[in-house]
């Protein structure tokens, strides 16, 4: 499209509205006509491709969201919009000031998260579990500390988010996935609910946190190893049958190698309308065939 880009910069703003163009491009030597090159051989495979991909969507939207029998959403970025609680508030702000709470040296911190590197290790809250280990500190302290330091006031109310998790937990189960903790989770239902507490059970969700990942000592995020194929068949279906709702484009990967059904979402608005959409395709009459006595049919 490099073709159609240097012709249309070249206009100014008469030629760009189709008024004046022979005067105006005598005097800056420029065609107001559409350049020929445009649509050589490696453009047309361009529009080609965009064709396929806007086909492929459309065909996911329309046919891609049958057979789920369970939903995994994420909290950070789905729920709700991320600009308005940043991963500064959370892993800077937060987890600054618990390590402060609980006496635990910020020097600490880079040496501590290269060795779990070093180990094929990863993610921030690993090295807090580790720093809390070696100071006989519940893990549930530092996550309780780093959420209250957590500014997350500027979470709006979305009162038809919660509204649409209860009447999609109504009929498919739904999964609230996150690498994030329990106190993080509940914090987020109570903004999106107007600042009340938000019960869990109210909404039939069931949250899958950081800390329903321990094993073999460690977290295990979403993006790490068969974490995700390992949560499907903790909840006993399989990966073709489960959606996956996630704003982050690693996590999207690792879902779609480990065969779920996945949807990138990068604002609540996005999730909202998936939502629906699953809740339609559940509440929608499945066709049943049958054979039936006709004229000329079977029976005569």
């Amino acid at each position: 499209m490099d073709a159609f880009k240097n012709w249309w910069k070249g206009l100014d703003s008469n030629q760009r509205t189709q008024k004046r163009t022979d005067l105006q491009s005598v005097g800056f030597n420029h065609s107001p006509t559409f350049p020929q090159g445009v649509l050589c051989f490696k453009n047309k495979v361009e529009i080609l491709c965009l064709f396929f991909v806007a086909l492929s969507s459309i065909f996911l939207y329309t046919h891609g969201m049958k057979n789920i029998k369970a939903l995994f959403i994420d909290c950070d970025g789905v729920l709700y919009d991320k600009k308005n609680c940043t991963y500064h508030d959370m892993a800077v702000v937060g987890f600054g000031k618990a390590m402060e709470a609980l006496n635990i040296p910020q020097e600490e911190l880079a040496p501590t998260r290269a060795k779990l590197r070093a180990a094929d290790v990863h993610g921030l809250l690993n090295a807090a579990l580790d720093m809390c280990q070696k100071r006989n500190i519940p893990y549930s302290a530092f996550s309780e500390e780093m959420v209250k330091n957590t500014d997350y006031s500027r979470i709006s109310e979305d009162l038809e988010m919660l509204k649409l998790l209860k009447e999609c937990a109504s009929l498919v189960p739904v999964y609230i996935v996150t690498n994030n903790s329990k106190p993080h989770l509940q914090r987020v239902l109570n903004c999106l609910n107007g600042g009340g507490y938000q019960q869990m059970d109210a909404l039939n969700i069931h949250p899958i946190t950081i800390e329903d990942t321990f094993y073999k000592g460690i977290f295990h995020p979403k993006k790490t190893g068969t974490q995700l194929t390992d949560l499907c068949a903790q909840v006993g279906e399989q990966p073709e049958h489960v959606l996956l709702l996630d704003d982050t484009l690693d996590v999207c990967d690792a879902a779609l190698a480990q065969g779920l059904q996945v949807n990138q979402v990068q604002t609540p608005h996005e999730t909202k309308m998936i939502l629906r959409r699953v809740i339609y395709e559940a509440k929608r009459p499945k066709r049943i065939v049958s054979l039936r006595k006709t004229r000329g049919g079977i029976g005569d």
